[in-house]
């Protein structure tokens, strides 16, 4: 979940371009996968006169696309990470993406903010600018977006909080807040891991923010419903969502001692642990097997968030003047989470050949409560 990329745009009010030119080339410097990045894309598009400026000189790099789409409902989603990291912060920008194509909104998708401080100035710069909605799509957003929201001058604005928040910030008039389950989303990447028949199973992530954790608690749930017997090690938290290099370290010492599978996120740290595993012939499950052809060989699945049924609803409240005081909990039920295609790759021979048929047929039966998650 929710890749913070640790780039900092150095000196003061300097343009877009190559403010962006200079991450892209510290972050190819840092490691060896950072080659994979160069095909990327990255628009940065400036929002205009003193608004520019203003990013410039907080130093929160604006990495946006220009704002699209017919609808005149204007969205602005403010991302930690890269929007096509095949993860989170995908997940968000997708969604919004594909309301825009519809023409029920018109958005902007900003990527790589860096840290609570620098979302601060993008949500104050879009309620300045008239955005009928704010996303902060971060769990590290949360505060700075709260913050912003209960200020008086915005108080006809909208705005999503996402990810945990604390017992001070809950729903308001002009506040709605999000998360998923995050035990339902780790039971159903432990269940492919445990229908591989490989253990032990190591764990990769990037913080141990309590949503993760919470996750990981959920796929030793859904291991052991599969596989009774299978050693879960506990998770190594490397510290970051965009360092390939130590999530290949870190992933490198699983295999040392001993594990046969290694779990994950689809994150931007991602190839490193790609890497790692392929060179030993050991699968991997919770990547994105579009990540690189690497992960194409080894990584059996995934579980996956699907915010449309979530984000659709919202809109239509905003638009009929009933938006705020309420909290979505992406879920199986809602089909906002759901197991992505499943692959049977050479590195876990066990996994049964009609697994997606099970798969499905496991979403069904949590969904309809004849599977109960846990004791």
């Amino acid at each position: 979940m929710d890749g913070l990329v640790r780039r900092r745009r150095r000196g003061a009010a300097v343009s877009s371009f190559s403010a962006t030119s200079r991450a892209v080339a510290h972050y190819v410097r840092r490691s060896e996968w950072g080659a994979r990045y160069m095909g990327r894309k990255t628009t940065a598009t400036a929002v205009a006169g003193v608004m520019l400026l203003a990013v410039a000189i907080a130093g929160c790099r604006s990495d946006a696309q220009p704002e699209t789409g017919t609808g005149t409902t204007r969205v602005a989603i403010i991302l930690g990470g890269v929007a096509n990291d095949g993860g989170f912060n995908e997940a968000g920008a997708s969604a919004v993406e594909t309301l825009q194509r519809e023409g029920k909104i018109s958005a902007q998708i900003r990527q790589s903010v860096a840290n609570a401080r620098d979302a601060e100035t993008a949500v104050r710069e879009y309620a300045n600018a008239g955005y009928d909605l704010v996303i902060g799509w971060s769990a590290s957003f949360s505060d700075a977006v709260y913050h912003v929201a209960t200020e008086p001058a915005f108080s006809k604005t909208r705005f999503l909080v996402t990810g945990d928040a604390s017992d001070k910030q809950k729903p308001a008039a002009n506040i709605e807040t999000w998360n998923y389950d995050n035990i339902q989303y780790g039971y159903l990447l432990g269940w492919i891991a445990g229908n591989t028949k490989l253990a032990p199973i190591g764990i990769i992530d990037g913080q141990p923010i309590p949503a993760q954790v919470r996750k990981w608690k959920g796929f030793e749930l859904g291991v052991h419903a599969v596989n009774p017997a299978a050693a879960v090690r506990s998770p190594i938290f490397t510290g970051s969502w965009e360092d390939a290099t130590k999530a290949n370290q870190a992933t490198v010492a699983q295999l040392d001692s001993g594990a046969h599978l290694i779990a994950t996120n689809s994150e931007g740290f991602s190839p490193g642990i790609a890497s790692a595993a392929a060179a030993r012939n050991v699968a991997t499950v919770g990547m994105n097997s579009a990540t690189s052809d690497t992960a194409k060989k080894i990584n059996v699945g995934r579980a996956r968030l699907d915010l449309l049924p979530i984000l659709r609803p919202m809109i239509d409240r905003l638009k009929n003047g009933t938006f705020g005081n309420q909290t979505s909990i992406s879920t199986i039920a809602n089909k906002s989470l759901v197991l992505d295609t499943i692959t049977k790759v050479p590195a876990a021979p066990g996994l049964p050949d009609d697994i997606q048929v099970r798969a499905e047929k496991l979403a069904q039966q949590l969904a309809d409560g004849t599977v109960k998650i846990g004791p």
